[in-house]
C-alpha cells in the first residue's frame, strides 16, 4: 500500500490533490489533524469513493489523542505511539462508525465527540494556556469548577429501543435538521452543567469518558449532568473520568441513541466537535455506521 504522511500544511488542500493513486492516509498528530483531513475530503466530489477505498491510521502526537486512545484500547494494548504503529503495520482495517453533524448553516463530520457545557468550555476557553499541554484541562476544571454555570437546553433523542440493526433505524427514521421531530423521539429539557456524546471509550488519553461506547455499534452515548448537582458531586464526577467510575455516580445520566437534536436557549458555551469550535446554536448529530476504514487490529 501506498501511505501518505500528511503534515499541517497538507491537510487544508486535501480536497484539492490527487490522491487516486493512494490507498491509505496515515496522520501524525492529534485528533485535530484527523479531523482537518475529515473536512477536506467531505468536500470532495468523490468523496463516497475516497471513503470506500482509503483505510486510515493514526498515531497520536498530539494534547489529547482520543482517537489513538480509543482505537489501541478496543485493540486491547497500552498506549503508545510505537503500539498504534504497530496496528498500523499489521494492515488489517475493520469500519467505524462516523457522524453527521449539522447546523443552521454548515455541515460537519466527526469520529470522536461533541461536547456542550462544562467540557466544552474547558477544552476550548484552556487554549490560552495550551503550552501547558493536557494539564490545561485539568487547570482550567478548577477554574470551571469554582466558576460553575449551567445552561438551558432542549435535548430530543432518537432512542434504539432494543432495535438491533442501529443503521436501519437511522435510514427511516433521521428527520432534517430544519423540520418537526418525529413522533418517536424522545425530549429531555433542564438546566445542564455537561453534555457530552461519544462515540469512543476516550476522549483523551487519559479520560475514560464513554466506557461501553464500541468503534462500530452505530450509536451515540451521551454523558450529561444537570441542576442540581454540588461542585462536590461535580469534582467525583470528573476525578472519575479517568477510571471510568463516573458511571456509576447518581447525577450521571447516560443516553443512547441514532441521532438527537440539541437547542440551547441560553447561550455562553461552545459547540464543540471533536476538540474544534463549530458554528454556535442548534446542532443535529446523525450516526453514520461503518463509514470509514481504519487500521484496528
Amino acid at each position: 500500500h501506498a501511505i501518505e504522511r500528511m503534515i499541517k500544511k497538507d491537510v487544508t488542500d486535501v480536497q484539492e490533490r490527487d490522491i487516486s493513486e493512494y490507498d491509505g492516509v496515515v496522520v501524525l498528530g492529534g485528533d485535530g489533524i484527523l479531523s482537518e483531513v475529515l473536512q477536506g475530503l467531505k468536500k470532495r466530489a468523490d468523496y463516497d469513493e475516497m471513503m470506500e477505498k482509503l483505510q486510515f491510521g493514526i498515531v497520536g502526537c498530539g494534547t489529547s489523542n482520543g482517537l489513538a486512545a480509543s482505537i489501541l484500547y478496543a485493540a486491547k494494548e497500552r498506549y503508545g505511539q510505537l503500539e498504534s504503529m504497530f496496528l498500523i503495520c499489521k494492515g488489517r482495517c475493520t469500519r467505524i462508525d462516523l457522524a453527521h453533524y449539522e447546523t443552521v448553516s454548515k455541515t460537519y463530520i466527526s469520529f470522536l465527540t461533541f461536547s456542550w457545557g462544562m467540557i466544552a468550555d474547558i477544552d476550548i476557553e484552556s487554549e490560552m494556556i495550551r503550552f501547558m499541554g493536557i494539564l490545561r484541562n485539568d487547570i482550567w476544571a478548577v477554574w470551571r469548577l469554582i466558576t460553575l454555570r449551567s445552561y438551558k437546553a432542549i435535548f430530543s433523542y432518537l432512542p434504539v429501543d432494543g432495535i438491533t440493526d442501529a443503521a436501519d433505524k437511522v435510514k427511516d427514521d433521521f428527520p432534517s435538521f430544519h423540520s418537526d421531530l418525529p413522533s418517536n423521539w424522545v425530549t429531555v429539557q433542564g438546566d445542564f452543567i455537561l453534555f457530552w456524546a461519544s462515540q469512543v471509550t476516550h476522549a483523551s488519553v487519559t479520560t475514560f469518558q464513554s466506557p461501553h461506547s464500541k468503534l462500530q455499534d452505530g450509536l451515540f452515548n451521551i454523558l450529561v449532568v444537570r441542576k442540581p448537582c454540588s461542585r462536590w458531586e461535580l469534582l467525583k464526577i470528573l476525578l472519575g473520568l479517568e477510571s471510568g467510575v463516573h458511571v456509576d455516580n447518581s447525577k450521571v445520566d447516560f443516553y443512547q441513541c441514532v441521532s438527537y437534536r440539541l437547542d440551547p436557549q441560553t447561550e455562553g458555551s461552545f459547540n464543540d466537535v471533536d476538540g474544534e469550535v463549530v458554528e454556535p446554536g442548534s446542532i443535529q448529530g446523525n450516526v453514520i455506521p461503518s463509514a470509514m476504514n481504519f487500521y484496528t487490529s
